[in-house]
């Protein structure tokens, strides 16, 4: 239920090869949120962002930190001991600890959830384009893990392709687009 962008497998080759040897990458994503929900200030300096949060409609790893997941589950009874640790790993949105929870009980079959859990886990962070790369058609009731959702999705096309994508090499938040971006997950924006 996910439709890419021709540039899609280009920029995902890029990103992947320009972020392997940063180990607290642990993800790049394809998609983005469509522009009439969250925006990129217009001085950023980036065609990509890092996250907290990963988006998995279009998404690259590699082997060495996808095996840094624990799909046991074996810290969950831990972590969800310690509140400053599940409101810490909330920082990414309100959604992100009852997904968790929902996964553990197995009210849920995704296994998102638990790499999301990894990145918080590892201290990662997840790169996302300024531009999606990625539409889900699926949000008519058809697809799978989604309802039917009436959320505006960006286009996909040829002019999201940049020859050579301006990477973030210094991995910080930049705060206007964690806080914009957050603010479409929680309920007490920022």
């Amino acid at each position: 239920d996910i439709i890419t962008s021709p540039a899609f497998y280009s920029y995902m080759c890029k990103a992947l090869n320009y972020y392997k040897d940063r180990k607290t990458v642990f993800s790049i994503s394809g998609h983005s949120h469509s522009p009439s929900r969250f925006v990129v200030p217009e001085d950023y300096g980036y065609d990509v962002f890092a996250s907290p949060r990963l988006f998995n409609w279009g998404w690259g790893t590699w082997r060495d930190r996808w095996e840094q997941a624990d799909w046991s589950f074996s810290y969950y009874e831990d972590f969800m001991n310690h509140p400053s640790e599940k409101q810490a790993f909330c920082r990414g949105g309100d959604d992100l600890l009852p997904m968790l929870v929902n996964e553990k009980n197995g009210c849920s079959s995704a296994w998102d959830i638990q790499f999301a859990f990894a990145h918080f886990k590892n201290h990662a962070v997840s790169i996302v384009p300024c531009v999606s790369y990625t539409m889900n058609i699926g949000q008519d009731g058809s697809g799978t893990h989604c309802s039917r959702l009436s959320l505006p999705q960006q286009e996909v096309s040829a002019l999201n392709q940049k020859e050579d994508p301006r990477f973030l090499d210094n991995l910080y938040f930049d705060s206007r687009i964690i806080n914009s971006l957050c603010s479409l997950f929680t309920r007490k924006k920022r």
